[in-house]
């Protein structure tokens, strides 16, 4: 394995598990945070220098003189890289590339990042960083991205799809291995994720009303936080939606526990037409299914690929909650099935969505690219 220097923006970001996941696994000589412009490593040494070593200072640098903090930071980047002499650069997020690109080709480095979805898709970043990810693609000798949809929007903001590997996160299926099926009510539906709008929440409990008419006494966990998270609470009081419940923020071992209590899995994933944020590939259906929970979403991203229609879930069109009631409802009324869907989404996983399996193509890129 190259001596790696891995790059991502947040170094507590409790959604991040893949990132952690990554580190973890792939074990970099050094992994620098501290934003779009990571400085800092896990050890708390700074890139840079002198003065610069204050938050403050570089405060007022970066407020007053922008493009002048641009180059204190590459010029200290410089230094730092060929300092600890690195074979490549691996980084989590298009952004977090570009930040380090300039530093990167002046010390002759090869970088590679990954994609994971709001980067490759939201109008703000591919329309502020279209340029920097030309140049990007340009010099990096592989981009990593987590779905085949996700390798044409590249496609389309400049990259050569022969550059592009498709390499989803992981799971580890040792860790999420499931209970005892007769401990499930058979009633129990599950979601775990950000409340933003390309997880729809506000979709699902449309759904779930129609759901709920259907079978009175059966719940709905929406576990999580984020944007939406209120707008969600006040729908389900305004439409007198019974038995949601929200536990907010949990954490992998509370979402395991919540996944070996529940029956199916639903997330209505869409397409945000006014922003453009897409999903990559989101790991809380690869986990559900590793702990033979039935899927039930949307033909959305790698979604698609993620979950095969009519074996381990249904999937339905973005922003049809009636057709992805009637599914749910489905698999409710039919106990069988949904033990079948489940047993064939861990077989479905285990053979194609391992972390250990996933990871080693990571390592087999970087291997070839130093």
């Amino acid at each position: 394995m190259p001596k790696l220097l891995l790059a991502t923006p947040n170094q507590n970001y409790f959604s991040e598990t893949f990132v952690r996941d990554h580190i973890r696994l792939l074990q970099p000589e050094t992994v620098l945070y501290g934003g779009w412009r990571p400085y800092f490593t896990q050890d708390n040494h700074s890139v840079f220098s002198g003065i610069w070593k204050f938050n403050l200072c570089r405060a007022g640098l970066k407020r007053l003189f922008p493009k002048l903090y641009s180059r204190l930071y590459t010029h200290s980047l410089v230094r730092f890289i060929r300092k600890g002499n690195y074979d490549c650069i691996l980084t989590e997020y298009g952004i977090t590339a570009t930040s380090l690109l300039p530093a990167a080709k002046e010390c002759g480095v090869p970088v590679t990042c990954i994609f994971h979805g709001f980067d490759a898709y939201e109008f703000t970043y591919t329309n502020q960083y279209s340029n920097r990810y030309k140049e990007l693609f340009e010099y990096a000798p592989r981009i990593i991205c987590v779905s085949n949809d996700m390798k044409s929007q590249l496609v389309s903001l400049g990259c050569k799809a022969d550059k592009i590997e498709v390499i989803p996160c992981g799971v580890d299926p040792k860790i999420f291995t499931p209970g005892e099926k007769n401990k499930k009510s058979g009633k129990k539906l599950l979601f775990i994720g950000r409340f933003t709008p390309k997880k729809n929440p506000i979709g699902l409990l449309q759904s779930f009303k129609t759901i709920s008419e259907k079978f009175p006494d059966c719940t709905l966990v929406m576990a999580g936080d984020g944007e939406l998270l209120n707008e969600a609470k006040e729908f389900v009081r305004k439409k007198s939606i019974p038995h949601v419940q929200f536990p907010g923020k949990i954490n992998r071992e509370q979402a395991i526990s919540l996944m070996n209590k529940s029956d199916i899995y639903v997330q209505h994933s869409i397409r945000v037409t006014k922003t453009g944020d897409s999903e990559g590939t989101p790991v809380s259906i690869l986990e559900a299914q590793a702990m033979q929970l039935p899927v039930v979403s949307t033909l959305h991203a790698g979604i698609k690929e993620a979950v095969l229609d009519g074996k381990t879930g249904f999937l339905v069109p973005e922003n049809d909650v009636d057709t992805f009631a009637v599914k749910v409802i489905e698999l409710l009324e039919n106990r069988d099935l949904r033990i079948s869907f489940g047993e064939n989404a861990r077989v479905h996983v285990t053979q194609n969505y391992t972390q250990e399996l996933l990871v080693h193509k990571i390592e087999h890129i970087l291997e070839l690219c130093h």
